[in-house]
């Protein structure tokens, strides 16, 4: 018994599989493209993480001469919303935290929006909040042992408000269909 394709089926047979095979050279250049998007970011999440637990190591007198810093160069613009005189280094500091928390929630909710595309919406946001809460955690930590520094639970709330704030922002913003 000969088990021989007709023509017609093997002429099918091979339009099918070229089908299969486009697209599956389609989708590994797609996922190509992304890891190529995916390199990029999660190297300038480290260096985020690196300044952020780089400024949590500085004894308190350095902290407090780069704040005293930041506050002069913030003042005018601070003191539309606060009013002349009332800029204080407890605010920019407070300002600090949730800024570089903002920041780095923006750039892990877009690496979660990439790596995680299949994923629903609120579990890439719950992602965020946690790695948010580990990173501020850590951050805390190594205030503690900083010459003349402490572990602030405040400073924890700011920080995650700041990748809440993030994720939120990311959320209200809809995602591209492929």
């Amino acid at each position: 018994v000969s088990r021989a394709i007709p023509l017609r089926f093997a002429k099918k047979s091979f339009w099918l599989h070229n089908i299969v095979r486009s697209a599956a050279r389609s989708r590994r250049s797609t996922e190509e493209k992304l890891m190529k998007k995916h390199i990029p970011l999660t190297i300038l999440i480290i260096l985020t993480l690196l300044f952020i637990w780089g400024q949590s190591v500085l004894p308190a007198s350095t902290s407090a001469s780069e704040s005293s810093w930041v506050m002069d160069l913030t003042r005018p613009f601070l003191e539309l919303f606060t009013g002349p005189g009332n800029v204080t280094d407890h605010l920019v500091r407070k300002l600090a935290h949730a800024t570089e928390y903002f920041v780095l929630g923006c750039e892990v909710a877009l690496w979660c929006r990439w790596k995680l595309k299949d994923r629903k919406k609120i579990f890439k946001f719950l992602v965020l909040l946690l790695f948010g809460l580990a990173v501020a955690f850590i951050d805390e930590s190594i205030q503690f042992f900083s010459p003349g520094r402490s572990m602030e639970f405040l400073d924890m709330m700011i920080d995650l408000g700041g990748v809440t704030i993030a994720g939120l922002v990311f959320l209200a913003i809809p995602e591209k269909k492929n």
